[in-house]
């Protein structure tokens, strides 16, 4: 048997205009709560049950548990702790550096998009990436062995043996990628 239909469907999104869960069972403020038989209808309940303790004085109860045997809700075993509230704020902010990583990274890539034509200077031939020396976009592209130790200014340099593409960019080599499908798109192309 898959998983437990409901029995209310909607297609539409709900706007929660309170600063509560939309269900009330996944969170309490204390890991006592999780315990305590006032907390729970027992027809509500249920294996597999995701609750956050999220304002215990004692620091180290915070987190995500999950209740492992409804039969035995009043007792602390029957919920396994998976995930601490201080992993979950770090996580949190590890992806806010990443988005904001990510923006900078896509507005550097935006700044080089003209000077990558495919087609005109980069050629993505069977899952291969390689360059040609024609005008095309504003710059040209050259295809190299290695890199030498320093470039210039506006010249894409495609490494044979690993086809990845790189500028000089302020005394620096600045690698556009390696990855066929993220290139591709970056060329303009779309991926499968």
């Amino acid at each position: 048997m898959g998983r437990i239909r409901g029995v209310f469907t909607t297609s539409n999104n709900y706007e929660v205009k309170k600063a509560t869960p939309f269900d009330a069972r996944m969170l309490v403020k204390k890991q006592t709560d999780l315990i305590d038989p006032s907390s729970w209808n027992v027809a509500g309940i249920y294996n597999g049950m995701i609750v956050a303790v999220g304002d215990d004085p004692e620091k180290k109860n915070n987190g995500l548990y999950m209740l492992a045997d409804a039969g035995n809700i009043d007792s602390l075993s029957s919920w396994i702790k998976f995930a601490e509230l201080s992993d979950l704020e770090v996580m949190s902010a590890n992806i806010q550096t990443l988005t904001e990583e990510l923006g900078m990274v896509k507005t550097e890539l935006d700044k080089k998009q003209d000077k990558l034509i495919a087609g005109k200077n980069i050629i993505i031939e069977d899952n291969v990436i390689s360059a040609t020396s024609g005008a095309g976009g504003g710059s040209n592209a050259i295809q190299v062995d290695d890199l030498p130790e320093t470039g210039e200014e506006d010249i894409i340099y495609c490494v044979k043996n690993d086809g990845s593409l790189y500028m000089w960019n302020e005394g620096a080599w600045v690698c556009y990628g390696r990855d066929y499908e993220r290139l591709t798109m970056l060329l303009g192309g779309s991926a499968n």
